[in-house]
Order: C-alpha cells, then structure tokens, then sequence
C-alpha cells in the first residue's frame, strides 16, 4: 500500500456528500453534477465552472488534491480549469467514452488507453499516451463448493452482463443446438424474458444470476471452457474486453469472438479466436471434443502467467513509471 487517500467521485447526485467505504483510505463522493449541456458553452465559461466544482470538492475533502484520474470524459473534461499543480490523468478504459475526447486529451499532463484503437484516437491529440490493459484482481479467495447442474461432459460459462445489446443470442443458440452435450452456464443479471423462452425447451442451458468478482473465481475453477460471444458489429468498439483477465486467471481455455487486443494469444494457442462468427461454433465445436489438450496443466499456467502479469498491482506500477519519466523529462 501507498499510504495515498482516494476520493471516488460517484455519479451525479443532489449534494455534495462524502462516505467511508470499506476499503483503507478511500472515500465516495458524491456532488450535484455539472450544468447541463455545459459543453456548448463558451470555453471561459466552462472553465468557471469546472473550476468551482473541482473547488467545492477540495473544500468538501478539507485537502489540496494532487491528482485528478479521470475515467469519465464527459466531466471535468477541461483540464486546464484544474490547478496546474495537480496532476491530470485521462484514462479511457471504454470505447463508448468518447464525449469529449479531443478537450480532455489536449489538457491531460498524460493519458492511459485500454486499447490500441482509443490509444490512436488519443494520439491524435495528445503524445503522451500509453497503452495499459485492464488489471486482474489477484486476491486470494476461499473456494466455494458449488453445485453445478447438468449431465454434460464439458461445463461452458460466461460470465457478464447478459442485457447488453452486444451479445450475439443468435450466435449462442446455434452453438447449444449444436453442442447438445455440453452444459452452457450463464452468469450474470437475468436477461430480457423474450431471450430466456428462447432456450427454455432446452436442458443444456442454465441462468446462475449475479455473482460478485470473488464467487466468480469459484466458477470459473470448475469450467472446462470459458466464452466471450459478441455480435461481429460490435468488434471494433470490444476488441479487449475486462472479464478476459478473469478468465485468464482461472487458466481455464477461453472461446472467443474476435477480440483483437489478444490475437496473440490466439496465435499461440493459448486461446480459441473466431475473425468472423460464422466460424465460431466450428471452432468451439473442436475445443470441446480435445478439451483436455487444451486444458492441459501447461497451458493453464501459462493462462496464468498472463493474468499475473496485469495484476492491478503491476499496472500501478507501470503507470507510475510513466508518470515518473513525464517528470522528468518536463
């Protein structure tokens, strides 16, 4: 541990609050927002009021803030409103935060990009931008003995959210029928109920519900294979998606559409990777009767090896260099 205190400034609310949490040194804030519609004022204007949020916090907090991490582009997206004392940090994680990219990127001391597609983007703007994959959460957890259902040789899981407009259901459907000896879990919120009658006639298929990130560890431990199954429109906006990390972790094989961000991985035949879905249940189909080839103790270490490589830990770590050698060179 650092020893640094952390603010976490929540959504939008009504006023300005703040609240423990259970973790060491960290805090959730939550304030009114921000003008609507600010960003089609003119730039001094915004800069007022950016400046009179940021200065609200300081004085809810009773401390000057060293740095502001920002996830979100839509907010404090004005860097140049901030003290210039502060370290500013824009780091896009989501493809779908592209409000106000350019602003925030050109008044960032430095910025962080979860894919080389954002990363490119960002450049465009601002040279001081670097590339850090989504973290693995490495904490040791107590395995929870699970009763899994299903007569199936081979276990399948996905798990995330099952009511995002991403998921490809036609894409799943062809896969359990033609993998009627395979058990499909699905892990997370209930989707829409049009989509559950849809494979309700089906034996092979479960909905297990939410499960929070260490429960998952558990069910991942039992899988044979885990899948990512998005519809190929939404490839360039999901070339690395943040459950791959889990799944890595767990070192179980992974099937997955394309996700671009791990194509070498894919090369090396640490995982399965369809460039077009039309070939993805062919692809599935042969994992699934080689399974303990693709699961043998070799390559789950090296699954891994991966993940232990992008702890949350390490890429702290890597951002500090980044930082440090900005320092330096300013």
């Amino acid at each position: 541990m650092r020893g640094n205190r952390v603010y976490f400034l929540g959504p939008p609310g009504k006023k300005y609050s703040i609240d423990e949490t259970k973790f060491k040194n960290v805090w959730k804030l939550d304030y009114p927002g921000f003008l609507k519609g600010l960003r089609f004022f003119p730039d001094f204007f915004i800069k007022h009021i950016i400046k009179r949020v940021f200065s609200n916090i300081e004085s809810l907090v009773e401390v000057k803030i060293d740095v502001i991490w920002s996830f979100d582009n839509s907010v404090f997206f004005d860097f140049d409103a901030i003290p210039k004392n502060v370290l500013k940090i824009s780091h896009i994680v989501d493809m779908s935060q592209d409000f106000q990219m350019e602003k925030a990127a050109k008044t960032a001391d430095i910025s962080f990009a979860v894919t080389k597609n954002i990363l490119n983007k960002i450049l465009r703007f601002q040279k001081n931008v670097f590339f850090i994959n989504h973290g693995y959460d490495n904490q040791e957890f107590e395995n929870k003995e699970i009763y899994i259902r299903g007569s199936g040789q081979v276990k399948v899981m996905y798990g995330g959210n099952l009511n995002i407009p991403s998921f490809d259901w036609e894409l799943f459907m062809d896969l359990i029928e033609a993998n009627e000896n395979v058990d499909f879990h699905l892990i997370g919120p209930e989707p829409a109920q049009s989509i559950i009658e849809k494979f309700s006639n089906y034996n092979n298929v479960f909905l297990e519900g939410k499960k929070d990130s260490i429960e998952l560890k558990s069910w991942y431990k039992i899988a044979d294979i885990l899948i990512v199954i998005y519809k190929e429109e939404h490839c360039i906006e999901l070339t690395n998606t943040h459950k791959m990390m889990g799944y890595l972790g767990s070192g179980k094989m992974i099937v997955a559409t394309n996700t671009l961000e791990y194509k070498n991985l894919a090369d090396s035949g640490l995982i399965a990777m369809s460039d077009t879905n039309d070939k993805y249940v062919d692809i599935f189909k042969d994992i699934a009767e080689n399974i303990d080839y693709w699961n043998s103790d070799m390559k789950r270490k090296k699954r891994k090896s991966y993940a232990l490589n992008n702890t949350y830990e390490k890429q702290i770590q890597k951002i500090e260099k980044y930082i440090n050698l900005l320092k330096k060179n300013n």
